[in-house]
């Protein structure tokens, strides 16, 4: 194949990664980044303009900037980033919003079993407290939250209805007396319908994040069934992991430098040697 005829796809390649970088350095600096011009991105991340206007373009399609006649790239909606293991609900799990958190309640009733919620909680759960509330956030939906909590324990909520700024965590605390002590949760994408659309603000079938989510006590009681619509736009999770470094083995070469050689070094060692960097520009084929 010839030089001209890989160089568009190449540059395809590098749009997709400069876009990725891209990304990330908007989503850690919101709300205080500002786009510089495209001019000025493309010598920074040392790329051409061609190769810049693509990554831009994958963004806005991703809904992240929005090009505008007259107005040139701007941002749009932010996403926030919430800690994977906080269980304190989504205010407590981002303190800095909390003044911009509202929360309210949609629909709070009575409502009988279904043979999925007899085999969860068990055939003595007859009745069921059905709780629904709409988290906005910044002035625009940012989730849709439907609660199971057996109506046994939490009728109550009929008479006393929660309070918006508490989290379901809270509510099950101090209406049971019991916390919550673990949290089973399954998350993927699906197109939203009609009502759950109307509520987020969107358009029908959008896609957002599904959760199902199932809260136990500390002695193992199942204690809510919760589905939730959240806006895929508008919500990123975030959670590290911490790994053993494995062992370097000096007599056999690799293809990475290891960062745990405490060694001197050694010929032919990957832990010893650093990597060697390009002398070409990945740009050149432009």
């Amino acid at each position: 194949m010839s030089r001209s005829a890989e160089a568009p796809r190449s540059r395809r390649g590098r749009a997709t990664r400069v876009r990725d970088l891209l990304r990330s350095q908007i989503v850690s600096a919101r709300p205080r980044f500002r786009l510089p011009p495209e001019e000025d991105l493309a010598r920074e991340y040392q790329v051409s303009r061609n190769t810049m206007r693509e990554a831009l373009a994958l963004l806005v399609d991703e809904g992240i900037l929005l090009r505008s006649k007259g107005v040139g790239t701007t941002l749009i909606v932010d996403r926030h980033a919430r800690p994977y293991d906080a269980e304190a609900g989504f205010a407590a799990a981002l303190p800095q919003l909390t003044p911009r958190i509202e929360n309210l309640n949609v629909d709070l009733e009575i409502v009988p079993t279904t043979p999925y919620l007899r085999a969860r909680f068990g055939p003595e759960e007859e009745f069921f407290v059905y709780w629904e509330r709409l988290t906005i956030l910044e002035g625009a939906p940012q989730a849709i939250w439907r609660s199971h909590l057996p109506a046994s324990t939490f009728a109550i909520l009929l008479v006393n209805p929660p309070p918006t700024d508490k989290s379901i965590y809270e509510v099950i605390q101090e209406t049971s007396g019991a916390s919550v002590a673990r949290t089973s949760r399954t998350v993927e994408a699906r197109a939203t319908d009609p009502m759950t659309a109307r509520l987020l603000s969107v358009p029908p079938s959008t896609p957002a994040l599904h959760i199902e989510r199932s809260l136990f006590t500390s002695d193992g009681r199942f204690i809510e069934l919760g589905y939730a619509w959240v806006r895929g736009d508008r919500y990123a999770v975030t959670y590290d992991t911490e790994h053993e470094a494995p062992a370097v083995d000096h007599e056999r070469p690799g293809p990475s430098r290891a960062a745990n050689c405490s060694q001197d070094p050694h010929p032919g060692c990957a832990a010893c040697t650093p990597p060697t960097s390009p002398s070409k520009s990945e740009d050149s084929t432009e």
